[in-house]
Order: structure tokens, then C-alpha cells, then sequence
């Protein structure tokens, strides 16, 4: 009797750890393709900053003025994206 008992609390026991496993392989999953964005997100930075810093002074600027004519143009017919892009307008300006 004592021994089925036994059986019984481990096999409970194991259970909750194939759940705990499978929430813990969710979450790491979850984790790593967070981890991919943002390394795929940092590698495009990084080449634009790069082809940013290739650019005179004048080229940067004559960029940075031709984002704002076009984001201020369509501002009205598409708000969300716009504002997006003025979050790359305003990283450029940053950057000279």
C-alpha cells in the first residue's frame, strides 16, 4: 500500500515537472525569437549607421531633409506608419 502511494506522489510529481518543462521550453522559444528580432534589428542599425557615417555632412543633411518633406506630405493619410518613420528621422538627426 505504501508503496503505491509512493508510485502515486511520484508520478504527480512528474507531471508537474513535464509542465514546468514545457511552460520553461515555451518561454525559452518565446525568449530566443525575441533574442533574433532584436539581433536582426541591432544588424540593420548597424548598417545603416554605417552607411550614415559614409555620407558628408551635406548628403546626411539633403537625406534627413528629403524623410521630413515625405513624412510631412502623407502625414494625414497614413498617421501610424508615418510616425514611425519620423522615429528614423529623428534617429538620423541624432546621428550627424
Amino acid at each position: 500500500m505504501e508503496a503505491a502511494a509512493r508510485l502515486e506522489e511520484l508520478q504527480a510529481r512528474l507531471a508537474s515537472a513535464g509542465t514546468v518543462a514545457s511552460t520553461l521550453q515555451h518561454t525559452i522559444t518565446s525568449a530566443q525569437s525575441r533574442v533574433d528580432g532584436l539581433v536582426a534589428h541591432l544588424r540593420d542599425k548597424r548598417e545603416e549607421l554605417e552607411r550614415v557615417r559614409g555620407m558628408s555632412a551635406v548628403e546626411r543633411h539633403a537625406q534627413t531633409q528629403r524623410a521630413l518633406e515625405a513624412a510631412q506630405m502623407d502625414v494625414a493619410t497614413q498617421p501610424r506608419a508615418r510616425l514611425k518613420q519620423l522615429g528614423s528621422v529623428r534617429e538620423l538627426l541624432d546621428l550627424s
